[in-house]
């Protein structure tokens, strides 16, 4: 089965793309592979006409207006691996070959536009905007091999370190944390993995992601662009209880959650990364609330300067070390000090570290400074010829409205190359 684009990522930025380009008569794939970032939130906010509505709630209207289009096609699908160039892609699919063969499918065809379309929106449970590869497949080299393009691999340690999503003036986090951690081993580091290219499954110590003794059911597909919509992982700090409140209780965004908890007790959990816009940060929560607290959990030292500016615009700073967060029913309630202090906290501001999925470091797409997919601002193409990327991959300016906005430029940009080339 041949593409216009195939589009990795069910997240905002996948969606609206494919709802773009399936508008303008592109055969369209959009593969999902499953655990969404924002699964865990309570409420989509800041979207004009969804505000409010829940994460399964957003996805599966979206699924519904994708169906009405028969050159759309969605499926809950991995994609494992990427190889050829632009106009020549070919894309290997897990976990379900209807994509590629759909005589398997509830969808007609998207290549036959007298076909009756997309039967299935797909179980709005199901989740977005992750992976399309599965952080347990190592080391698969690019469609592009990053040695030709002069831009280093994402799995470059020069090129870790993203910043906060929340925070638009945070600076860099340090690495995405340890692959030990997640269980999964990186594709970003060859070294760790003796995989060779997964093109060649053959060649490798270890299986290809690729290779259906791992995987089960594969199917191949073709694509003349690949759109990255991947989203980001964001690695959980080691304080108890904090991977169980996250999403709830703590949040990156003041503007996403902030107005169903004004005028209650904050929190902001301060690290050492962010300390250059430390107090911007902090200073902008007393629009919500009066009671902030900023905490160092005795990760750095907080500069004197720091420190007074934060007193003097009526914020309290605790520097000791966090014993643990008070919580009830997933509901956060207070910080309690190594001193046995007690702080009153109903809404916790973090930003932990993010990285890039493995699936986008095996790519070997060029990351910026601050472990960004580097983008054409205009055109959004990526390092790679034809494989383009969008959402809060290429961006610490993360929102839901705002990774659909960038899917839809993303989507405008691939029909003219395409129409027009």
């Amino acid at each position: 089965m041949s593409y216009d684009v195939v589009i990795l990522g069910g997240g905002p930025a996948g969606l609206s793309a494919a709802l773009a380009l399936g508008r303008a008569r592109k055969r369209v794939l959009l593969c999902d592979a499953g655990p969404r970032r924002n699964a865990r939130a309570v409420h989509v906010h800041n979207f004009v006409t969804r505000d409010g509505v829940t994460p399964d709630e957003f996805r599966g209207a979206a699924r519904e207006q994708l169906a009405q289009y028969p050159n759309v096609v969605v499926r809950d699908v991995r994609v494992a691996n990427v190889t050829g160039a632009k106009d020549r892609f070919v894309v290997t699919l897990e976990g379900d070959k209807s994509a590629a063969d759909p005589a398997d499918s509830g969808n007609k065809s998207a290549a036959d536009p007298t076909d009756s379309g997309n039967t299935s929106a797909a179980d709005p449970a199901d989740s977005g905007n992750t992976s399309a590869a599965d952080p347990t497949d190592s080391g698969n080299k690019s469609a592009a091999d990053p040695t030709d393009s002069g831009n280093k691999s994402a799995a470059d340690p020069a090129d870790s370190g993203n910043k906060s999503a929340a925070d638009p003036t945070d600076s860099g986090n340090t690495s995405a944390a340890d692959p030990a951690d997640s269980g999964n081993t990186s594709a970003a580091d060859p070294t760790d993995s003796g995989n060779k290219s997964a093109a060649d499954p053959t060649d490798s110590g270890n299986k290809s992601a690729a290779d259906p003794a791992d995987s089960g059911s594969t199917a191949e597909v073709k694509a003349r662009r690949i759109l990255v919509c991947t989203g980001m992982i964001d690695e959980m700090l080691p304080l108890d209880g904090f991977a169980e409140l996250w999403g709830h209780s703590i949040v990156q965004c003041p503007y996403c959650h902030g107005w169903e908890s004004r005028d209650r007790p904050w929190g902001f959990l301060a690290r050492g990364e962010h300390v250059a816009h430390l107090t911007t940060f902090a200073l902008q929560l007393r629009g919500w609330t009066r009671d902030v607290c900023v905490l160092t959990n005795a990760a750095f030292e907080l500069a004197t300067e720091t420190h007074d500016a934060l007193v003097a615009g009526g914020l309290r700073v605790e520097t000791a070390p966090i014993a643990r967060l008070v919580a009830r029913d997933a509901q956060l309630e207070a910080i309690e000090l190594a001193d046995g202090t007690r702080v009153p906290c109903e809404l916790l501001f973090a930003h932990p570290p993010q990285s890039q999925v493995p699936f986008v470091r095996a790519l070997g797409l060029a990351l910026d400074d601050d472990g960004f997919v580097r983008v054409d601002p205009m055109r959004r193409e990526t390092s790679i010829p034809g494989v383009f990327a969008a959402g809060d991959s290429t961006t610490r300016m993360q929102a839901a409205i705002a990774a659909a906005a960038s899917g839809t430029q993303a989507a405008a940009m691939i029909n003219v190359e395409l129409t027009l080339g």
